[in-house]
C-alpha cells in the first residue's frame, strides 16, 4: 500500500510540474495541470495533494492553530469551526488562498447555519449544534423512476438507503419525521410502490425514536 501511495505521489508531482512550452499548440489531449475529470485516479490525486497542502500550509499556520476548533475535509470540501474574529478568519483565508498557484478557495461563513455536503449544521442560541438534511435550492426530484430499466434489486434498495440517510443526518426527532415524509412523497412521485414507501419510513422513525430515548 505504501508503494502504491508513493507511486501516486510521484505521478501527482509530475502532473503538478507539467507546463506548456511557449508557442506549443494546446491539443485536446494536453494537460497543463491536474488530471482529467472522471478519471479513476482523480480522487486519489486530490486527496494526496490536499493532504500535502494541509500539512505544509494549513496546520503549521499560527492563526489556524489559535482559532480553528475543527477542520474536516472531504476531497476538496472543508468544514471548519472558527473561534476567532472576522479579521483573523479573513487573514487565514487570504494566506492559504495565495499559497499555491492554480489553487483557490471559496469562503462561505455564517454564525448560525452552514451547509457541508448534504448536511446542514445549525447552532441555537445556547451554542448547541444540530444537523439537518441540506438540499440545494436548484434541486429537483431526480430519483430513479421505478419503471426504469434498472434491475429491480437496485430500485427496491433506493428507498431504504435514502430513508437511512435521513435518519442518520437529521438529529432533531420532529424535523426527522418531516424529512422522512418529504422523502416518501418524492418516491411516490417517481412511481415507487406503497410497500416500499409507506412501511420503511415507519421503521426508521421507530428505530430513531428508540435511539433518541
Amino acid at each position: 500500500m505504501q508503494c502504491c501511495f508513493q507511486q501516486l505521489l510521484n505521478e501527482s508531482q509530475k502532473i503538478e510540474a507539467m507546463e506548456r512550452k511557449p508557442g506549443e499548440h494546446l491539443g485536446t489531449e494536453d494537460t497543463i495541470c491536474g488530471t482529467a475529470m472522471g478519471s479513476n485516479v482523480a480522487p486519489a490525486y486530490v486527496n494526496l495533494y490536499m493532504d500535502h497542502f494541509e500539512r505544509t500550509y494549513v496546520y503549521p499556520n499560527s492563526t489556524f492553530q489559535q482559532n480553528a476548533l475543527t477542520w474536516y475535509r472531504y476531497i476538496d470540501d472543508i468544514f471548519c469551526i472558527w473561534k476567532g474574529d472576522q479579521t483573523s478568519l479573513q487573514e487565514f483565508f487570504n494566506t492559504i488562498n495565495v499559497s499555491r498557484p492554480g489553487l483557490s478557495f471559496t469562503l462561505v461563513q455564517h454564525h448560525e447555519e452552514i451547509a457541508f455536503l448534504d448536511i446542514k449544521i445549525l447552532k441555537d442560541t445556547s451554542g448547541n449544534l444540530s444537523t439537518d438534511l441540506y438540499i440545494k435550492p436548484t434541486d429537483c426530484n431526480s430519483l430513479l423512476l421505478y419503471n426504469s430499466c434498472q434491475p429491480r434489486p437496485t430500485r427496491d434498495s433506493l428507498p431504504r438507503s435514502q430513508f437511512k440517510r435521513v435518519a442518520r443526518i437529521v438529529s432533531n426527532s420532529a424535523t426527522r419525521n418531516t424529512r422522512v415524509q418529504e422523502m416518501a412523497d418524492k418516491f411516490k412521485a417517481r412511481n415507487y410502490p406503497t410497500r416500499l414507501v409507506n412501511l420503511l419510513p415507519y421503521c426508521f422513525i421507530t428505530q430513531c425514536a428508540v435511539m433518541d430515548t
